[in-house]
């Protein structure tokens, strides 16, 4: 388990880059291994990457205030 402790401007970017990969991840325009933002994802393979649905739960369950 990883513990990040986050100010509002930092929590805000992380919150608007996992909203910007839920929309690629949503269009196709980034897979799980696709060598590239999808290879980030999944650590190269290691584990798989969570879904959209799953991102969206994250940042409700986790991020927001």
């Amino acid at each position: 388990m990883l513990k990040l402790t986050l100010n509002e401007p930092q929590r805000d970017a992380v919150m608007a880059g996992l909203r910007l990969l839920q929309r690629a991840l949503d269009l196709g325009e980034v897979a799980p291994n696709d060598g590239n933002v999808g290879d980030i994802l999944t650590c190269s393979g290691r584990h798989e990457g969570m879904t959209s649905d799953q991102i969206d739960s994250f940042i409700e369950n986790t991020l927001s205030s």
